[in-house]
């Protein structure tokens, strides 16, 4: 049974410190934004609970997915969807967190082409969302057209988005209540600048309150070489395919976002990086000496392989892994990810840990990005107290914190400072500048101090000397 919800429209809508220096060309002076994704259709964790969704550690929900019912244009979704997100509803009360509801997604987006083939399809599929988000209450919604092809498909998508961000600001004005209007799109630039797909980036900033960039699944059956799938750098030793596309050079985190901002002016704070909580793996891979599989000739693990289909291994199955055969576990520090390598059955995978989303977060805060996108919040591993440990990393790094540096003696043009959060300045423990867009040799300026303190990294408030 399924859910065509449409009413009369009524009016809504580390580790260590990288050193590649930042290239962000705006900052934000606001806190960065953790959304993660549920998957109403994707269960890993049969025992996985909507009252286990980590409240208190997110900014956002975004509840996946609903489509397009090309009869009469409405949003539709399994009848369950409608009392869970309901449910979600009441379980946010208490917290700061907002909710916006995902069309379309991987495998899911070929309603969007049928369904915005003319102004008057867009007309009433946009009248429909609106009502739909002012029924269940909702903060907004996140198109994930993956993703337009053409010319033809560019145009209808910026219709859509540019129908919906009329109407929610519209109604913004009248209910003095913002609603949130965001898109998620590729991390591969092919897939975006014409290549492989297209969407009009400038175009498109203009009209959404962020993007939510699919920084992983960079590496998949296409691959007949182990890679990251989400890696931030790249690494020269990557062995992906060179042509058509330049793999090694562009399906990185880093080189996305240069594109995004350099190339297409996004501002940075209208950029969410994506990590996934899940990885993926090949088959019949060699261990190459000291490569232990990495960037090694394999077979990609078919639909009948992993935890779950498409041989997908969600965090908490490879965190198992990592805790029991700890010999089996190996970190690329350039790239900024780990993998694992079976050296009896031959499997390699890859995928995000601890270490891995602590220095993505570093990659946003030092580039003054608007915060992070997790795909999907359930695939995490729940620690002993009862918490989940990817989540609770990423808070721990992208929650703004005073800390306090007990030091012999104050330095030299460092004072106790209250640091407005609206540059971003990397210094080391001994006070010392690593990089900024401009060098300052005081603290009179400000800036957002991030320290590198036991391994990890940290966004402060305020810091002093004693």
């Amino acid at each position: 049974m399924k859910i065509h919800f449409h009413i009369m429209f009524v009016i809504i809508l580390m580790g260590h410190l990288p050193t590649h220096q930042p290239y962000a060309l705006t900052s934000t002076s606001t806190p960065q934004r953790i959304v993660a994704m549920y998957n109403h259709a994707e269960k890993p964790r049969s025992n996985f609970t909507l009252e286990q969704i980590p409240w208190s550690k997110i900014t956002h929900l975004m509840y996946a997915n609903a489509t397009i019912n090309l009869t009469d244009f409405s949003l539709s979704f399994p009848d369950t969807m409608w009392n869970a997100l309901l449910y979600c509803n009441s379980l946010r009360q208490g917290y700061d967190v907002r909710m916006l509801i995902s069309l379309g997604g991987p495998g899911n987006s070929s309603f969007f082409k049928k369904g915005t083939s003319n102004i008057t399809q867009i007309t009433t599929f946009t009248k429909n969302c609106i009502t739909l988000i002012k029924a269940l209450s909702l903060d907004g919604i996140n198109i994930s057209w993956n993703w337009p092809i053409d010319t033809l498909e560019s145009e209808a998508y910026l219709k859509l988005i540019k129908s919906m961000r009329t109407v929610t600001d519209s109604i913004a004005a009248k209910e003095k209540k913002q609603f949130l209007l965001t898109v998620s799109i590729p991390g591969k630039i092919d897939c975006i600048d014409g290549t492989n797909g297209k969407i009009d980036i400038a175009r498109t900033a203009s009209l959404v309150d962020w993007f939510n960039i699919e920084t992983h699944d960079y590496h998949t059956a296409s691959d007949s070489f182990t890679c990251h799938h989400s890696p931030v750098y790249k690494n020269a030793l990557d062995r992906s395919d060179f042509f058509p596309i330049d793999k090694p050079s562009t399906y990185n985190c880093d080189s996305v976002i240069r594109y995004l901002t350099l190339t297409c002016g996004v501002p940075s704070e209208k950029i969410n990086i994506g990590t996934a909580f899940y990885g993926r793996s090949w088959e019949n891979v060699e261990q190459s000496g000291e490569m232990y599989g990495l960037f090694q000739k394999g077979s990609f693990r078919d639909s009948t392989r992993g935890s779950r289909p498409f041989g997908i291994d969600d965090f908490y199955v490879l965190h198992a892994i990592e805790q029991s055969q700890t010999e089996l576990c190996h970190y690329d520090s350039i790239s900024h990810e780990p993998w694992i390598y079976d050296t009896i059955n031959k499997i390699f995978h890859t995928y995000e840990n601890e270490r891995s989303v602590k220095e993505k977060c570093a990659f946003i805060l030092k580039n003054n990005l608007g915060g992070i996108c997790i795909s999907n919040i359930s695939g995490d591993a729940q620690t002993d107290e009862g918490g989940f440990l990817l989540t609770s990393a990423i808070y721990s790094i992208l929650t703004p914190e005073t800390i306090t540096f007990k030091q012999k003696r104050e330095l030299p043009g460092f004072t106790a400072i209250k640091i407005p959060a609206s540059k971003q300045v990397f210094y080391d423990l001994r006070g010392a500048v690593i990089s900024r867009n401009t060098l300052m040799k005081t603290s009179s300026a400000s800036g957002t101090y991030i320290i590198s303190k036991n391994g990890t990294l940290k966004k402060v408030t305020t810091i002093s000397y004693h």
